[in-house]
């Protein structure tokens, strides 16, 4: 009588679970076929198709081939990368959607950290990326890289080119426009030399010949500094303090060798 009881019990629950998963099933079709309809219903409607293109003042471009689509219908990511392969020049490029016709397009543009000296000039980035130097304002004051024309060949816009060489003559640029104690110098050039090592030419403030009692007439305010590749972050670390201890020494001396175990020090010859 027992099992008869336990197996009438173990009936009603199977069906109740039963009509539960139907219930749900039932709910889930339910919902797929609303949100189809619903989908097809906007895409169908002309509000929803795009009237206007709006590019932000850093862009560039015709994208009137977007006008006229059903806003829905943009997959947003494969048209921003379809835009960036057209525009290297651009860091980022977003498409955004902006109902209910609308859809906006954002540029940022790369900023230049360096020039770089091939068979022409190019721009490079933080990123290591190329890009088209643009107007002569953008170039002013950058440094300026040179000596890769064999490291580099058939260089191309868009392109990011990951050569120790470039590598480390970006983070001797770095190093020093973020660094404190060398806000008042700029660097002029970066040149790779025979020998796997680099000097990078550094400008002194003529303020620093006002204070040394010397004329700017009298020598250049070119500084130049010898690295080698070898542990360039302590050679940098060295760099900065030297400068802080002999700040008002800079326009005497013709070059630091940050090559060798010691730094060497050359000065000009004084023609006071």
């Amino acid at each position: 009588m027992k099992r008869k009881k336990r197996e009438g019990r173990v009936r009603r629950n199977v069906r109740r679970n039963i009509t539960k998963e139907i219930i749900i099933a039932s709910f889930v079709l339910l919902l797929i076929a609303s949100f189809l309809y619903l989908r097809n219903t906007l895409r169908s409607l002309d509000y929803f198709r795009v009237k206007d293109v709006v590019v932000d003042a850093q862009g560039q471009g015709d994208f009137s081939y977007l006008e006229g689509r059903n806003i829905f219908d943009i997959d947003i990511t494969k048209e921003a990368e379809y835009i960036s392969q057209a525009y290297p020049g651009y860091k980022r490029i977003k498409v955004i959607r902006v109902l209910p016709n609308r859809i906006f397009i954002d540029f940022v543009k790369r900023k230049p950290l360096a020039i770089l000296k091939l068979y022409r000039l190019f721009s490079i980035d933080d990123e290591q990326v190329l890009f088209e130097t643009g107007n002569e304002s953008m170039m002013t004051g950058l440094p300026l890289i040179v000596g890769l024309e064999t490291k580099i060949f058939g260089p191309k816009v868009g392109s990011r080119y990951n050569i120790k060489e470039l590598t480390r003559a970006l983070e001797v640029i770095k190093f020093i426009q973020n660094n404190r104690a060398f806000r008042d110098y700029k660097i002029k050039t970066i040149e790779l030399e025979k020998g796997n090592y680099f000097t990078c030419s550094i400008s002194i403030p003529w303020v620093l010949y006002a204070n040394a009692g010397r004329d700017p007439a009298s020598g250049s305010d070119i500084l130049q500094v010898k690295f080698s590749p070898e542990g360039l972050q302590d050679k940098l670390d060295l760099l900065q303090r030297l400068f802080s201890q002999i700040r008002n020494e800079l326009s005497r001396i013709s070059y630091i060798d940050l090559r060798f175990r010691e730094p060497v020090i050359k000065y000009r010859d004084d023609k006071k």
